[in-house]
């Protein structure tokens, strides 16, 4: 079956999501990470749709698909209350699977929520404490692009320095799904 493309609401934004599987199967919410988009995990969906289950991924605020908010509305908080809008506009609480961004968003959800939001959570990529190290890397990689990019391969180089480890895209088009060109045509 293909996915089909819905928005859920989050706190006071549309959060793009596709739902993989039957409505009345176990639910699994998918939560990428800070720039990434619910495509991410578009063949752990499909997994879970093939063992009979429903998966859910989500584009987080301002991100792929889904609403932007002020420029002062992008704190873990915001985050967080999104992650609960949406578990709670589920028929039932569902198990969350997290990375990053999104991990720590579920993680303040789900701890701070007077009321269980999900059956179990599971984060990737994420703990409690977090490494000011790591954490800074991190946010200087994400800040370095804050001018955007020429091109599309200006952004696979970026991406392909901060994880010189890997190796990157022959085609960098799959930076479609992660970048939106701005009026200065900047990527």
């Amino acid at each position: 079956m293909a996915s089909r493309s819905r928005t859920l609401r989050g706190d006071g934004l549309g959060l793009a999501c596709d739902v993989y599987g039957g409505e009345n199967s176990s639910c699994v919410l998918l939560l990428p990470g800070g720039g990434q988009t619910r495509h991410s995990w578009q063949a752990a969906a499909q997994a879970l749709e093939a063992a009979d289950m429903r998966g859910i991924t989500v584009d987080l605020r301002g991100h792929g698909d889904s609403d932007w908010a002020p420029a002062d509305r992008y704190e873990i908080s915001h985050f967080a209350a999104d992650v609960a809008k949406v578990c709670q506009a589920l028929p039932g609480p569902p198990v969350i699977v997290s990375v990053s961004l999104g991990g720590l968003a579920a993680l303040i959800a789900v701890g701070e929520s007077p009321a269980p939001i999900a059956r179990a959570l599971v984060l990737v990529d994420i703990a409690p404490r977090i490494e000011a190290a790591g954490s800074r890397r991190i946010l200087d990689f994400m800040s370095s692009g804050a001018g955007g990019f020429a091109d599309l391969a200006a952004a696979a180089e970026a991406v392909a320095e901060y994880q010189a480890h890997r190796r990157g895209p022959a085609d960098p088009s799959g930076f479609l799904r992660n970048l939106r060109q701005q009026p200065d045509w900047r990527w």
